[in-house]
């Protein structure tokens, strides 16, 4: 490391510049992509590139022998040859090199021959006084350089110290998910000061160990009914209700997936059908669902995303200190989403997706053509927006499957969470799909999101509202829900 630390100065000395940002990564401090310094030959830059090699082995084996081999004559027998620079003649001709070359006496000096002219003598002492001068200097930032390259690695090893024992706290506290956010984040910070080392990978198994036990403890609470039915007692009940069949696929031996309800197939008109909506929900068009699918019976909630992030080591989501459990998941990105769906696909071999935009505004509807599925008003107690006269209004999201469900069996499809679809977004439904498929081209940069959420005013939680986003960008209003295909065609 000393040599390295070295071989920065001499480049710095001769080319007026560090070779590499202190910020740069070690991958991207490739001595082969430098400018040599103008005074170097390529044989000098060729050593000095070695010295700057990230492979201690190929570097010289002490600050002294870089500098003989950069800079001081080299005497080969019977050769008669000087330094590097000597032995290419003109080429390249370097002042440290010129002055040791000029300062050397001649062996007719020796011999007992004229000496120099004075003029000559002071250009030696000159040119000697400066090798001297320039050594010196060396030397002089060598020991700086020596010296905060050692308080900077105590430093560096100060914090390693203070990072590890952070780690170490966090894995002794019972597992939990608050502090397997808090261990994934202070892990990250150790892997930045200390990659690839032994330690890093002690510490990485007991955090891999860390997450298994609270995987198997987020199992053992995960509830295991068969389906949530809606609350007989409520009022706005649709007086005919129709509902699917509720089922659920195993994920993990003993453990499933998201409660899953079948959607009848017909014909809906899609869009603002009351023209209280957005220039973006027009034209109002009809569309036939002619392939069967289902959905799950509400939002995905932490518990089950939980499972998935830490089955995949994935980051978990903040919670914003709502609870976790049976809440809706929030801070998803449309690319979480999609991640979620295809590991519950992969884990059942069942063909698990988000659902397209046009599924989604069929199943809001469940039959209706009303803003709501309740109705046009928002009335009390429907859902959680800003004004629905809920608990959970403007404050934070609702425990999914607190509100009724609609004729289809479904929960909070209006209201909690905004949920991401599968479609790419687009101005206005001119030329959209009119068989319930997903719109896949467009504006892809963007995803649509539908349903509004309890930050909304009730305008936007309407069944045919829709905006979008960003595919890497999350909020705490946006979560999602998975739909599946039934006997695909």
């Amino acid at each position: 490391a000393d040599i390295y630390s070295f071989a920065c100065l001499i480049y710095l000395l001769f080319a007026g510049r560090a070779p590499f940002s202190p910020d740069a990564p070690l991958e991207e401090r490739d001595p082969q992509r430098l400018n040599p310094p103008e005074q170097f030959n390529s044989e000098q830059w060729h050593l000095l590139q070695q010295a700057l090699d990230e492979t201690p082995a190929q570097r010289p084996t002490s600050a002294l022998e870089l500098m003989r081999l950069l800079f001081l004559p080299e005497q080969q027998p019977g050769s008669g040859k000087g330094s590097i620079v000597a032995s290419k003649g003109t080429e390249g001709a370097k002042p440290l090199t010129s002055a040791i070359a000029a300062s050397e006496p001649s062996a007719a000096a020796h011999s007992g021959s004229r000496s120099a002219p004075p003029s000559e003598s002071r250009s030696r002492r000159y040119l000697v006084g400066s090798v001297l001068t320039a050594i010196i200097t060396f030397g002089a930032g060598l020991g700086l350089g020596y010296q905060l390259s050692t308080q900077q690695y105590q430093k560096h090893q100060q914090l390693l110290l203070d990072q590890v024992a952070k780690v170490q706290q966090l894995l002794q506290q019972p597992p939990s998910i608050n502090s397997k956010i808090a261990l994934s984040k202070e892990f990250a910070s150790l892997r930045q000061l200390a990659p690839g080392s032994v330690l890093l990978q002690q510490l990485g198994n007991q955090v891999d160990d860390y997450s298994t036990r609270l995987s198997r403890d987020l199992i053992n609470e995960m509830p295991q009914t068969d389906s949530i039915e809606p609350d007989q007692e409520q009022s706005n009940q649709p007086s005919k209700q129709v509902f699917g069949e509720v089922f659920k696929d195993e994920i993990i031996p003993g453990v499933f997936g998201p409660n899953m309800i079948t959607i009848p197939t017909g014909k809906f008109q899609m869009g603002d059908l009351d023209r209280n909506g957005d220039d973006n929900e027009h034209p109002v068009h009809p569309v036939t669902m002619k392939q069967q699918f289902a959905l799950s019976q509400t939002e995905i909630t932490f518990a089950e995303y939980d499972l998935f992030a830490l089955s995949t080591g994935r980051t978990l989501p903040q919670d914003n200190g709502w609870g976790r459990g049976n809440r809706p998941v929030i801070n998803i990105s449309w690319n979480d989403a999609n991640a979620y769906a295809y590991w519950i696909r992969q884990q059942t071999g069942q063909p698990y997706r988000l659902p397209s935009e046009a599924e989604w505004e069929y199943a809001a509807r469940a039959g209706n053509n009303t803003q709501y599925w309740w109705g046009n008003e928002v009335g009390t107690n429907n859902a959680a927006c800003d004004d629905c006269g809920s608990a959970y209004d403007g404050k934070k999201t609702a425990p999914t499957g607190s509100f009724t469900a609609n004729a289809f069996g479904l929960h909070d499809m209006n209201g909690n969470v905004y949920e991401w679809v599968s479609d790419c977004y687009n101005e206005n439904y001119d030329q959209a799909p009119a068989d319930g498929s997903s719109w896949d081209v467009g504006l892809c940069n963007y995803r649509v999101m539908r349903g509004g959420s309890w930050y909304d005013i009730p305008r936007l939680i309407r069944s045919a509202s829709r905006y979008r986003h960003p595919p890497n960008a999350s909020r705490n209003t946006w979560g999602f829900r998975l739909a599946l295909d039934i006997n695909p065609q």
